[in-house]
């Protein structure tokens, strides 16, 4: 407190004082708010999808196919991180699916696959849910035998970038493994045909594994993880090719 007997401050010296106080009051502000933007921003590094950076584009060609994919053959186009495996399969004599690329660890386990096959949808299925319903269980049924301790999670319609379909969700096990019991998410997409009157559309077999970084039960399949790079730029029909 002021002694009321001294002389008063020079009003110059006040608001050289009311300055320099303010000036340190902004300067702290701008240091939190510095520290705040570092901070989110670190925080959205940590937990984006995997980045285009250095991405692969797989366009789909009937080039090479076996017959049986030649026949069924659709338009398709994703990237997919560069550090991904392109299975040697691919459109190869006796392959399932037009394609199949692969994340894995340096021992060569896979942590996370994504392929695409085909549905060709009989005179007997009808269109809509219901035909899906119906083709969705004929996979399930081969899926479950092959899948070691299968369960599945749910099954409904879906949207994959842009794109209407049905698909269920499961898990199984993978046991002793040489990274110890390994859970298997997977969710297997089939989209409405991109042309009716053919009466097929492709089938996404996307799966991710407990040893995924993020990825922590059936929601972050395609969501978490480097799967959401190639997920979200699925597109169906021809794409331009670059030269």
């Amino acid at each position: 407190m002021r002694d009321p007997n001294s002389p008063a401050e020079p009003r110059s010296k006040i608001v050289l004082k009311l300055i320099v106080t303010c000036s340190i009051a902004s300067a702290a502000t701008l240091l939190v708010i510095g520290i705040i933007v570092v901070v989110l921003a670190q925080y959205a590094a940590d937990h984006q999808p995997a980045s285009l950076a250095g991405a692969r584009t797989f366009i789909n060609s009937r080039e090479g196919l076996p017959r049986n994919l030649a026949e069924n053959y659709l338009d398709f186009s994703f990237n997919y991180p560069a550090s991904w495996e392109l299975s040697p399969a691919t459109g190869k004599d006796k392959a399932s699916s037009f394609v199949k690329v692969e994340r894995k660890l340096p021992d060569d386990f896979t942590i996370e696959t994504f392929s695409v096959g085909y549905y060709s949808r009989d005179a007997t299925t009808p269109a809509g849910a219901h035909g899906f319903a119906k083709m969705a269980g004929l996979i399930e049924a081969q899926l479950s035998k092959q899948m070691p301790e299968y369960q599945k999670l749910s099954e409904g319609r879906t949207t994959i970038n842009r794109h209407d379909g049905y698909e269920f969700r499961f898990r199984a096990m993978a046991r002793q493994t040489p990274h110890g019991d390994v859970t298997i998410w997977g969710r297997v997409a089939l989209l409405a045909e991109s042309n009716p009157a053919l009466g097929r559309g492709p089938v996404l077999f996307m799966i991710a594994s407990s040893l995924a970084p993020g990825v922590q039960g059936i929601d972050d399949v395609g969501v978490k993880g480097e799967l959401p790079v190639i997920v979200n730029s699925f597109k169906l029909g021809p794409a331009q090719r670059s030269f």
